[in-house]
């Protein structure tokens, strides 16, 4: 069962190197055979792991879900925020978190490449409110909240930029042959 699980989790160049495995399991001696086919399994994970796709495929959904998490997490904020004190920061939040729900719909839809086209603009844009939300409302005893909020939005769309950034220059260079 633990050779036929590595057949399956190989990534398809090296299946077959997981067939060979496997055809070798039963000329390996009876008390090794558990140890050779769970190091086989081992290996492929490994393997899969370190597969350009499915580095590209876990950088781009895990994007994708961690943007809607954080709109999600805007909008509980926004209606928190709109019962309380209706304002501007608190539309911002609105505003930020369909942002940020359209940016993970978009990199679960088209890829990595539009997560950094869509967040460079918007870390521009919480910039600006950072530096100016003490000339916007200097008066406001929630400022430095608001500032804060922003400059976690930031931290996150760095983040995000970094993660996909990462991603592609790790597929990009597993992909160019060895010189």
């Amino acid at each position: 069962m633990l050779a036929a699980l590595a057949v399956r989790i190989s990534p398809a160049e090296r299946r077959n190197w997981a067939e060979a495995l496997r055809a070798e399991l039963p000329y390996v001696p009876a008390g090794a055979a558990m140890s050779f086919a769970l190091g086989g399994v081992v290996t492929a994970l490994r393997l899969r792991v370190a597969h350009p796709p499915f580095v590209l495929g876990t950088a781009r959904y895990g994007l994708a879900v961690g943007a809607l998490v954080w709109a999600a997490l805007h909008m509980r904020m926004w209606l928190h925020l709109n019962s309380v004190d209706p304002s501007l920061p608190a539309a911002l939040s609105l505003a930020t978190g369909i942002v940020f729900a359209i940016g993970g719909l978009i990199t679960a839809l088209r890829g990595l490449r539009p997560t950094v086209w869509l967040a460079l603009p918007m870390l521009v844009l919480l910039g600006l409110y950072t530096g100016a939300a003490g000339v916007l409302m200097p008066q406001s005893p929630n400022r430095a909240f608001y500032q804060a909020l922003a400059l976690e939005d930031a931290v996150a769309l760095l983040s995000a930029i970094t993660i996909a950034a990462l991603a592609r220059c790790y597929a990009a260079t597993r992909r160019t042959p060895p010189r």
